[in-house]
């Protein structure tokens, strides 16, 4: 491999953020062939001589992965807006299943937003359902009380 080439190598480690001795033993594992590798001593040379413009790549990277991420998380609220202003119009059990549903992405992902779906959706259920009252902790507990059935709801 020639010099050029492995300076790309370490060039594109650095900046994806990898350090000096790292970037040795990545070297090490994919240039087993290769007779000469770099020392880490020489790998710390072309990242001092580099630095200012491998330091600018990694920076603008970084941009672009939060930017991306924003992007991804302002989606999810878009969804997730859509999902609740559909969820006033829901009947219980709907609401039920919205909650749910939310419920399992808040807690296997921990997404703030669908942690206060999971909130609005109990709190539209309070609405519509009596027999909820806050604790004095602000937690809510649900009493189990099954409404009895009106005349029109059997037939």
């Amino acid at each position: 491999m020639k010099k050029e080439e492995i300076i790309r190598i370490v060039s594109d480690l650095y900046i994806e953020g990898y350090s000096a001795g790292e970037i040795v033993k990545i070297l090490s594992e994919k240039c087993q062939k290769c007779q000469r590798l770099p020392s880490e001593r020489t790998i710390r040379r072309w990242i001092n001589k580099h630095k200012a413009e491998w330091d600018l790549k990694r920076k603008q990277r970084e941009v672009l992965k939060v930017e991306k991420a924003n992007k991804e998380r302002e989606t999810l609220e878009e969804k997730i807006q859509l999902e609740v202003d559909k969820a006033d119009a829901l009947d219980y059990r709907d609401l039920c299943e919205l909650q749910q549903k939310y419920k399992e992405i808040a807690m296997g992902q921990y997404k703030p937003r669908a942690v206060e779906i999971v909130i609005q959706c109990i709190k539209l259920k309070r609405e519509i359902r009596e027999g909820l009252k806050p604790e004095q902790d602000n937690t809510v507990k649900i009493l189990l009380e099954i409404p009895e059935k009106t005349s029109d709801e059997n037939d």
